[in-house]
């Protein structure tokens, strides 16, 4: 009995872990350096900005990452300040910015 109980105890934290292991790489996001003149593409970049800070996504030189789930892009810097806050409200910090999206996609 006790090492049915202990197996079954291992099993459940470990389809536990998964399960958190699998939403953090869903709402994760990866980092790229963007350089908007010298990019293909780089029209994409040029009228976009940052929906949380509200400049654009052009500078030279400047970090931008990319949300995996849904490919929104933010300043690096942005992103990190966003889930910081959203992370001392007791919230979950791994969710897009963008209302719409995280009502729509999470």
């Amino acid at each position: 009995v006790t090492v049915a109980a202990s197996l079954i105890a291992a099993l459940a934290a470990y389809f536990t872990y998964r399960a958190s292991r699998q939403r953090e790489e869903q709402h994760s996001y990866r980092t790229r350096v963007v350089h908007p003149r010298n990019e293909e593409g780089s029209g994409n970049m040029r009228n976009r900005i940052c929906r949380v800070c509200d400049e654009p996504l052009n500078s030279d030189q400047q970090e931008i990452i990319t949300l995996n789930l849904c490919r929104h892009p933010f300043h690096k810097v942005c992103m990190q300040s966003y889930q910081l806050a959203r992370n001392l409200d007791n919230q979950d910090p791994n969710v897009c910015p963008i209302a719409a999206c995280r009502a729509s996609s999470f």
